[in-house]
């Protein structure tokens, strides 16, 4: 029958403390008790030193269970807010670096603990830095490939629109280089390309000259306002206006 590791199954406190209990009984060797509870000699000696100090017959210096798992607490946080700075300094957010969280998951992704970035951070910690959600992260991984495969279609699509572009001395815009997509085969919708374009500054050539408004001659005499803007009437014909500009 092989012993049971101490290193392989939590005990419970109940079980630690009628395991130093037995230690202390009369007749009873630590290696005996460990032999006869299935657990290890060494764990067993250990866990009698704590229960001394517990107690407070332990050596000088000896640390409590208590004072321990302050200790173990306070340096857990201690790491944590070291992980904390360098993940914001990683990410440039000490300097106002970053404001899409798409950027964010990215700088993520990039930056976890995995087999060739053992040096990495976990994603839980990261997206608490960051002020993502770990839920959202990993729905924008899902997405990451539909994503970059529709990038890819742009740039191809950005690179036809240019051609065209080219091919009509830079004169055609949106709407004719939609057409001219469409006559290619090309499933193109106009309000993508008028984006496309857009984005990556590509513009028709306007060759006609902006046509201005109506301009008074400045040599123009203009007749008196006989009605002074007054323009009520006690009885029909004795005051008559019009619009000019619908005039013949």
């Amino acid at each position: 029958m092989s012993k049971k590791s101490s290193t392989s199954k939590r005990y419970t406190a109940e079980f630690k403390r009628d395991a130093v209990a037995l230690v202390h009984s009369p007749g009873k060797t630590v290696t005996e008790v460990a032999r006869e509870i299935g657990v290890s000699a060494e764990g067993l000696r250990n866990r009698v030193r704590q229960d001394q100090a517990d107690r407070g017959h332990g050596p000088v210096g000896a640390l409590t269970s208590e004072e321990k798992e302050e200790l173990r607490r306070l340096r857990q946080e201690n790491r944590e807010q070291r992980q904390t700075i360098e993940v914001l300094k990683e990410a440039g957010l000490l300097r106002g670096g970053i404001d899409e969280a798409v950027v964010r998951y990215a700088f993520i992704d990039a930056e976890k603990a995995i087999e060739h970035n053992p040096d990495g951070h976990g994603v839980s910690l990261m997206c608490k830095v960051l002020g993502v959600s770990r839920s959202g992260y990993y729905a924008w991984r899902a997405a990451r490939p539909a994503a970059e495969a529709r990038a890819g279609e742009e740039i191809e699509l950005v690179t036809e629109i240019r051609k065209r572009r080219t091919q009509s001395r830079r004169a055609h815009g949106s709407p004719r280089i939609t057409a001219a997509l469409r006559r290619t085969g090309r499933r193109s919708n106009r309000k993508r390309v008028e984006r496309l374009m857009r984005e990556h500054g590509i513009r028709g050539l306007t060759r006609r000259g902006r046509r201005g408004l109506t301009r008074p001659d400045k040599e123009t005499v203009f007749p008196p306002d006989l009605v002074g803007r007054d323009f009520t009437s006690i009885e029909p014909g004795t005051r008559l206006v019009s619009d000019i500009t619908s005039l013949p």
